[in-house]
């Protein structure tokens, strides 16, 4: 690893929500470890994502799908306008770094 950008540890300890977004699934840091939120609509979930972890997550009694447009491959319909108003809500939470500023 180059450089830490992110403690979870003191993240978790400072009450900011921290999630990892992969390909195949999402998942949230909480005081306990992490917890599978969301998978891929049409994935194994035992194959296609526990199976390639060195460890066993909790899953959320809440396991949802990820959303089916994410990997459409026409666009979304967002533009600069809604980019820029979540940036700027991110801005104001302070989850994105000086280097996007």
């Amino acid at each position: 690893m180059y450089r830490v950008f992110l403690s979870g540890k003191e993240a978790t300890r400072h009450t900011k929500e921290i999630l990892y977004i992969t390909e195949r699934a999402v998942f949230r840091l909480g005081n306990q470890g992490l917890v599978l939120e969301e998978v891929v609509p049409g994935i194994d979930l035992e194959k296609g994502v526990l199976q390639k972890m060195e460890f066993a997550p909790r899953i959320s009694p809440k396991l949802e799908l990820m959303d089916r447009a994410l990997f459409q491959t026409k666009k979304m319909g967002y533009g600069l306008w809604s980019f820029q108003v979540n940036r700027d809500v991110q801005l104001q939470a302070g989850v994105v770094g000086r280097s996007l500023q």
